[in-house]
């Protein structure tokens, strides 16, 4: 199990941490997202109230989505944090490294934000001289940060050796300011994330699907395109609990009663997973999916999540 020591912390452990494990002789790489969300500076700003003295270099992650963006009608949060990232932190270093999402061709857009910060970090040359690396996903879209820790992962595990950085994913988490913010439009042509296809890139054969989607507000629609893309043999939907809002897992559920119902989803094949600690919802969907395995390994099952 990847994930099976963790060290998962927040609020005033994480504070702590900072003031007492991350020294003046450390350098700091914190890649950071350029957005509108409220959170963006958070946990920056934690850092240096914590350790003033912090040695820290910024990456800080611009997204080109093209002049026809919605996204554009929010540009003053975005210039709003910037102005606060200016003003009331300080940094030594700090260099911009912009992602076009989207790439079109013959009058077509298709989405490539993800090969893109798949692509922002080459080999082990690029961190070399940190000894943490904080990916700060608050401000980050999922389609970017996912590459994005993978690639780096995968550098550290490939690479780094006895030279391994601290890598930390920092977050300001908050379940309610997520599901106020709502994507518009959905792509014609899916695929999976860079570096997150799994057997269904490597192997051409033609095998039964476990689907584990993790449910949230208003993806009624997502998941209706997900399954025409992935055509699973079984949907077993993934749903928060315990959360910080009690009846959030029983509003989701009434949200997307109509496709529990048009799939025949059993309430068997539900997951609660905990809203908080992903860490343990990776064990539980890591646990299902090594079930599923055991069961259906003559058939070879092929699981997504």
């Amino acid at each position: 199990m990847r994930w099976k020591n963790y060290i998962s912390l927040k609020d005033s452990s994480l504070k702590l941490f900072f003031q007492n494990e991350i020294h003046d002789n450390d350098n700091i790489l914190y890649i950071l997202g350029k957005g509108f969300d409220p959170r963006m500076n958070l946990g920056i700003k934690m850092i240096q109230n914590s350790n003033p003295a912090v040695n820290l270099e910024l990456c800080l992650i611009e997204f080109n989505e093209g002049r026809e963006s919605s996204s554009q009608i929010y540009d003053d949060f975005v210039q709003k944090n910037l102005i606060e990232l200016g003003n009331t932190i300080f940094f030594p270093k700090t260099h911009t490294r912009t992602i076009d999402l989207w790439k079109t061709v013959n009058g077509k857009k298709s989405r490539i934000g993800d090969l893109k910060a798949a692509e922002l970090f080459k080999d082990q040359n690029d961190f070399l001289k940190y000894s943490y690396i904080i990916i700060d996903i608050s401000a980050l879209p999922r389609g970017i940060y996912f590459s994005l820790i993978g690639k780096i992962l995968s550098i550290i595990d490939k690479y780094m050796g006895y030279n391994t950085p601290n890598l930390l994913i920092l977050v300001s988490e908050n379940a309610e300011i997520d599901s106020k913010i709502t994507e518009s439009g959905i792509d014609e042509d899916l695929r999976y994330l860079k570096g997150f296809g799994g057997r269904q890139v490597l192997s051409s054969t033609i095998a039964p699907i476990i689907w584990f989607p993790i449910l949230g507000e208003k993806k009624l629609n997502h998941l209706q395109k997900a399954i025409q893309f992935i055509s699973p043999s079984e949907i077993c939907p993934i749903l928060p609990f315990p959360s910080k809002n009690p009846r959030r897992s029983d509003d989701i559920f009434n949200e997307h009663f109509q496709f529990f119902e048009d799939y025949q989803i059993e309430s068997q094949n539900i997951i609660y997973v905990p809203e908080q600690d992903p860490f343990q919802a990776y064990r539980i969907i890591k646990k299902t999916i090594e079930k599923y395995h055991d069961s259906l390994s003559i058939l070879e099952v092929a699981m997504l999540s």
